[in-house]
């Protein structure tokens, strides 16, 4: 599966889980947006890898449901989450995991590379005593 030029390709690996555990919820934030949901995140998917690319090719999010090849996979998930880029980079991309049960927020700051041409994985480690 290739995302187009306007889509980008990420990777964040932890396991995380959203939207129905209350408190205990993670949160995956591209570019301020929550994309650990419920329906992406849930439990019992024990999700180790998201990747995030716009699979809509339409230049918009659309977050209510989940690739359907990837979700197919045990502990990845993919969603359509779309990532403004541009060749050369103009700008830069926000990704933020904020773990359940505190600690500090995990964050980075890539270029927003053009997907054609570029990819990126990004890997958040977990803490200590996690």
């Amino acid at each position: 599966m290739t995302p187009d030029s306007r889509g980008r390709c990420k990777r964040a690996g932890h396991r995380i889980s959203g939207g129905e555990q209350g408190a205990e919820n993670d949160r995956l934030l591209v570019n301020g947006r929550n994309v650990c949901t419920a329906v992406l995140c849930p439990i019992s998917k024990q999700v180790n890898a998201f990747f995030a690319f716009d699979r809509n090719r339409d230049g918009k999010t659309d977050l209510s449901s989940p690739d359907p090849v990837l979700s197919n996979l045990p502990f990845i998930q993919g969603a359509d989450v779309y990532v403004p880029a541009s060749s050369p980079p103009d700008r830069t991309a926000s990704w933020q995991l904020i773990s359940r049960g505190g600690g500090p927020v995990r964050a980075l700051k890539v270029p927003n590379w053009d997907s054609s041409t570029d990819g990126v994985t990004l890997q958040c480690l977990p803490r200590a005593g996690s």
